[in-house]
């Protein structure tokens, strides 16, 4: 096997083991920001931070909030954005 072919084979199996781990990340994010929408908060934005961490920014009660949770969407970061 040639070297290239070796870097091929090797680049093409790294990406079919993150395919599913990009794509378990978008349905995730999206359900927990139905959890979040379930508490009140009415989202406004979202995006994952550092491929490990979800980021919203969503409206309550007219303030707007931060909000961060893990993939299990556990909240690590719950604030009123000034």
């Amino acid at each position: 096997m040639t070297r290239w072919q070796t870097l091929s084979l090797l680049g093409g199996l790294g990406l079919a083991l993150l395919t599913p781990l990009c794509g378990a990340s978008a349905a995730g994010i999206e359900t927990c920001a139905r959890a979040l929408e379930d508490r009140g908060y009415n989202i406004t934005s979202m995006d994952i931070d550092d491929g490990r961490i979800y980021d919203f920014e969503a409206i309550k009660n007219n303030h707007h909030w931060d909000i961060k949770t893990d993939f299990e969407c556990q909240v690590l970061l719950e604030k009123i954005d000034h």
